[in-house]
């Protein structure tokens, strides 16, 4: 089963912030999350792009790299991590925002852009800043990533030619509960602590049981 969008986006939200934030912060998390391995933190701060108004782009390239960061192409943008292009109008519900964005390209030019209210789809208000579109997913198909996920793919399951999943990721779709193959898609996985530096940590007082009993889950579950 996969986590919710709203789950995925909180999360890559709360590790964007840590992997740019120099600020003192307190941390509140669980045992599944000190244990779970996540993506690299170079991957949180190189795989965002911006665009302003007056901005020259290629409509393409903006397409694939959004689809690229896990946003989804739908006929009406209603939920965040969503986009549609009617003409040249491009939608987009970016993840760090309570309204999505409406583009009015001109040729290659974006002459205006419109914050919009998704349930009414009318516009509410012009903007004038920079707007900044991050990942929505922790799941980045490309041709390197794929490439990974073959290769190690193949050494876990011989029958890989008749397996669903892997035929589905090969064709850059997602199938449901495909995060639980995280791991190869990338050379290796970080920590929670990878993101974090001169830190202190504060344990309730059964941390070693709850962490004891969540390791004996795993390995139950592994050699299920």
């Amino acid at each position: 089963v996969s986590p919710s969008k709203e789950v995925q986006i909180d999360r890559l939200k709360t590790l964007k912030i840590l992997s740019n934030s120099n600020s003192n912060k307190i941390l509140l998390t669980t045992i599944n999350s000190i244990i779970q391995k996540i993506i690299p933190k170079n991957v949180i701060k190189e795989n965002i792009f911006s665009i302003s108004k007056n901005q020259k782009i290629n409509f393409n390239d903006i397409i694939k790299f959004l689809q690229f960061l896990g946003f989804q192409r739908t006929s009406l943008v209603r939920e965040k991590s969503e986009f549609s292009v009617r003409g040249s109008i491009l939608d987009i519900f970016p993840t760090n925002r309570d309204f999505p964005v409406r583009l009015d390209l001109f040729d290659d030019e974006i002459e205006k852009i419109y914050e919009f209210d998704h349930i009414t789809q009318k516009r509410i208000r012009e903007i004038n800043e920079k707007l900044d579109f991050n990942l929505s997913s922790e799941l980045l198909l490309n041709d390197h990533s794929l490439g990974l996920f073959r290769i190690k793919f193949r050494e876990i399951f011989s029958n890989y030619r008749n397996c669903q999943i892997y035929n589905l990721f090969s064709e850059k779709t997602i199938p449901t509960g495909g995060e639980q193959f995280l791991p190869l898609f990338y050379s290796e996985l970080e920590t929670l602590f990878d993101y974090l530096e001169n830190y202190s940590i504060f344990l309730i007082d059964n941390f070693n049981n709850l962490l004891e009993n969540r390791i004996e889950n795993i390995n139950d579950f592994y050699n299920a």
